[in-house]
């Protein structure tokens, strides 16, 4: 079935690319979610998927992928390490249905960015609907090998400043804690440094 760019066809859960249909939801979700894991893994961060934030409360909810890369000046652990470092929060939306389903939009970190197919991500430049909050919005490539910017901060798409509003310690502890951390190699420790 024919769908218009980046629509979800409901009934079956097939989502739309280039007005065809491409994938399930959940495969395109599934694919995404490789490139954003080669993405953060390629970088050496500490990551996991799914983080939970404010659990038991009202306002609670999960974020996609949560990452966090510190600052280490030559490579050297500082007493500023933790604080100066960088979160980045990643929100994939397969398709419409799945933008508008009023889930995971969170964006709280250092950087932020949707995760999407390329004709959702310029349906939604077009229509105005990036959230303010996001620094870019992040498309895979033809070959889906791995994720390029479509446009963010340096492009015609109105952004915000971006704040922190969690402390380091939060923001690392709901990673730690989260169902499935990561640490990057070049973050562990090395025999000659004891």
């Amino acid at each position: 079935a024919r769908r218009p760019d980046g629509d979800c066809e409901e009934t079956s859960g097939r989502c739309a690319e280039g007005g065809d249909v491409m994938e399930s939801r959940k495969e395109v979700t599934r694919r995404l979610s490789e490139l954003v894991e080669k993405r953060i893994t390629g970088r050496n961060m500490v990551w996991s998927r799914e983080v939970p934030f404010d659990k038991g409360t009202s306002s609670e909810r999960r974020v996609d992928y949560v990452a966090f890369r510190p600052f280490m000046p030559e490579q050297r652990v500082e007493p500023s390490s933790l604080e100066l470092g960088t979160f980045e929060f990643y929100e994939i939306k397969s398709c419409i249905a799945d933008f508008e389903s009023g889930h995971g939009l969170t964006f709280e970190g250092d950087e932020n960015y949707l995760v999407t197919v390329p004709d959702l991500a310029e349906r939604l430049r077009v229509e105005h609907r990036i959230p303010d909050d996001c620094t870019a919005v992040l498309v895979p490539t033809s070959d889906w090998s791995r994720l390029r910017r479509a446009f963010g901060k340096d492009s015609d798409m109105h952004y915000r400043s971006i704040h922190r509003r969690r402390t380091a310690g939060e923001l690392l502890l709901s990673i730690v804690k989260g169902p499935y951390p990561h640490v990057g190699s070049t973050l562990l420790p090395h025999d000659d440094v004891r």
